[in-house]
């Protein structure tokens, strides 16, 4: 759809939609810096150095996922509905996009 959305180390997310390209900030993780975002469909995934992702719909926080062991440095999303999250604990855990519950922790 064309909006495009960036992290600050503020914990806001900045997100940038429609024709004249409005800015709307997004109060996420309050106080921690912000290292990864993922836009997937209607849905925006943010993890932070507070150990949590956020999950967002049409710029509304809706879910908040937590059990990481550390800072959320990356997020990518897998087969079959699955949202993948990994920390700087070198772990690497598995959530269900459908309900956000997590269903596994990789090792390693």
């Amino acid at each position: 759809d064309g909006t495009v959305y960036a992290a600050g180390f503020d914990g806001s997310i900045r997100m940038w939609s429609g024709i004249e390209r409005s800015l709307r900030v997004l109060e996420g993780h309050p106080g921690k810096r912000m290292y990864s975002l993922l836009a997937a469909e209607d849905t925006l995934f943010s993890g932070a150095t507070d150990a949590t992702i956020r999950v967002w719909s049409d710029g509304e926080h809706v879910n908040t996922l937590m059990g990481n062991g550390g800072p959320v440095c990356e997020l990518a999303i897998g087969k079959h509905d699955k949202l993948y999250s990994g920390s700087s604990d070198g772990t690497i855990r598995v959530w269900s996009l459908a309900d956000g519950t997590h269903l596994s922790t990789l090792k390693g």
